[in-house]
């Protein structure tokens, strides 16, 4: 991984954004996710926590922002006046490096926030969709021939319960 800089900018500069290509997969995942809670926000407080807590990953490229990582929060809080903590990249960061950050970013955003009847086949749906090399450098030895059976060994759950989830995930 190449270097990185905290530093603070002001909401308003980023709220209008741009993915960036390598993490464009991982931004269409996430738009399709079924979250158990609602993501409003209305204490000041709280979005300033969020934001140190999840904050959002840049690239500086060309006089503008491209987002690699941390988008649920400009999704979710649509006004939000002050300065926040990001994590800028070297924009130097490689597409492979871009794209296994903003699937690392997906993957703790669902295990922490999916809706619970449907967190299993949402898992299978996440590997599924992300790239092979992704999925591998990211589960190491847990990585099996499918991906119902990674989540089973992750979850330590049986296939019946999982096959469950997609059934009642399709129909929605």
């Amino acid at each position: 991984m190449t270097k990185v800089k905290i530093k603070n900018i002001n909401f308003n500069e980023i709220k209008t954004f741009n993915i960036h290509d390598a993490a464009s997969g991982a931004y269409k995942f996430s738009l399709n996710s079924d979250c158990q809670l609602d993501t409003y926000i209305p204490c000041e407080q709280s979005k300033k926590h969020l934001f140190s807590l999840f904050p959002i990953h840049l690239i500086y490229d060309k006089n503008q922002y491209e987002i690699i990582a941390g988008w649920h929060w400009i999704i979710s809080i649509a006004n939000y006046e002050s300065s926040i903590p990001v994590i800028v990249h070297d924009k130097k960061l490689k597409f492979e490096e871009i794209e296994e950050v903003a699937w690392q970013y997906v993957l703790g955003v669902q295990f922490q926030t999916l809706n619970h009847n449907s967190n299993l086949a949402q898992c299978v749906d996440l590997i599924d969709q992300m790239p092979p090399a992704v999925s591998k450098a990211l589960f190491q030895n847990h990585i099996k021939k499918t991906s119902q059976a990674t989540i089973q060994d992750l979850a330590g759950v049986t296939r019946n319960v999982i096959r469950n989830q997609i059934k009642n995930y399709e129909k929605q």
